[in-house]
């Protein structure tokens, strides 16, 4: 074998590599989420079976918040792994590895390919709704619940 061939099967070596990492942390994410659904939906049911329970919604603010962040995580791992063989490894082979820049430029997004739709609706991704809004709306329904006193919540 000679130079070329050794670097561009080194390339392609690490490229298979990355390319288990990012759907490895692509699961992961799935996995999250899932699980932040899952947190979220038991504490509600929870909370709402008895309204003396309310103030446990305010552990979803807490539990999504963690979840989110290892979430960001995993994101921007991939991120990192994607940019690394669009930069590094595609530049060593010969005709190059296109698939991530092919991707970016080819997904198709509600709203054309922009995603203008998508991030009107979503801020940018459905997981806006299902982390931040989540424990918004929990927060609004606990707090008078946990911070006012029956007899005053019963004068308004």
């Amino acid at each position: 074998m000679n130079k070329t061939s050794d670097a561009e099967a080194s390339a392609y070596a690490e490229y298979t590599s990355l390319r288990q990492e990012i759907a490895d942390r692509i699961r992961m994410r799935h996995t999250l989420l899932t699980l932040q659904l899952t947190i979220a939906g038991a504490l509600y049911s929870f909370a709402l079976a008895q309204s003396s329970h309310l103030k446990f919604l305010l552990t979803v603010p807490f539990t999504t918040y963690m979840l989110f962040l290892r979430l960001a995580e995993e994101y921007y791992g991939t991120r990192e792994a994607v940019l690394y063989i669009q930069k590094k490894l595609s530049p060593r082979v010969r005709g190059g590895l296109g698939w991530e820049a092919w991707r970016k430029e080819e997904t198709i997004r509600p709203g054309g390919p922009s995603g203008k739709l998508t991030r009107a609706v979503f801020g940018g991704s459905p997981l806006m709704i299902s982390f931040p809004v989540v424990s918004a709306v929990a927060l609004i329904w606990a707090i008078p619940f946990t911070f006012i006193s029956k007899r005053a919540r019963q004068r308004h």
